[in-house]
Parts: C-alpha cells; sequence; structure tokens
C-alpha cells in the first residue's frame, strides 16, 4: 500500500506515518517544515512544497496512492484565542475518529475495500 500524508510532519502525521510503517506501507509526507529530529522517520520519503505551488504537486500526484490523508494546515501559534479554538477542534475530530474507530474499525474498511477490488462483480467500479 502506498499512502501520501499532507501535513505529515506534524504531531498527527508523524503518529500516523509510524502507524503505517508498522503495516510495511510505503508512505510519502508532504509538508512546508522538516520533521523534528525526534519524529524523523527513516523510511518515510518526505517531500518538502507548499500546497499551493500546483506544478510541483501534479508531479508529486503522479504517482499513483492507495490512500491520501490531508492533515495540513497553519496554526498561528501567537494568536492564544485562535490557538485554543483550534485546539478544541483537534480534539473534538481525535475524540470522534476514536469512536469511529472503536465502532468500525480500520481493519474491517480494509477488508471490504479489498474484497471489492477482487470481486469480479465490483471491479467496474
Amino acid at each position: 500500500m502506498k499512502l501520501l500524508i499532507t501535513g505529515g510532519t506534524g504531531f498527527i502525521g508523524y503518529h500516523l506515518a509510524k502507524k503505517a510503517l508498522k503495516k510495511g506501507w510505503a508512505v510519502t509526507s508532504i509538508s512546508t517544515k522538516k520533521p523534528k529530529k525526534k519524529r524523523f522517520l527513516k523510511k518515510v520519503k518526505y517531500i518538502f512544497c507548499n500546497l499551493d505551488n500546483k506544478k510541483k504537486l501534479k508531479k508529486i500526484l503522479s504517482t499513483n496512492y492507495d490512500h491520501v490523508v490531508n492533515l495540513a494546515g497553519y496554526v498561528n501559534h501567537n494568536d492564544k484565542k485562535k490557538l485554543i479554538i483550534v485546539i478544541t477542534l483537534v480534539v473534538k475530530t481525535w475524540l470522534m475518529s476514536c469512536l469511529i474507530q472503536i465502532l468500525f474499525p480500520l481493519f474491517r474498511w480494509e477488508a471490504a475495500l479489498n474484497t471489492a477490488r477482487t470481486n469480479p462483480l465490483t471491479k467496474k467500479l
């Protein structure tokens, strides 16, 4: 499996990449910043670019990825009120994703996707 993570050098992107590597997936990360030393993963292909750079993105996206996860975003850490709002939204989103994982574990979705890919009746989808 090939995974592309935008914002892959951030906290959530790092943990997602680490988990994907443990599953044996090939991971590519697009980010504007290099990862901190403690979050650098040797097997991740790091690409540094702004998502506004359409020319470079076209080149990157010429590779076929099985999954793309968008975690890119800019947070102004100087504006404390907005930072608290962003953190609150992130925590709510994280809690919701945990609930979804408890109710519908990822492996079930992967199994369903693999079945759909190999089933001759659904190959045209």
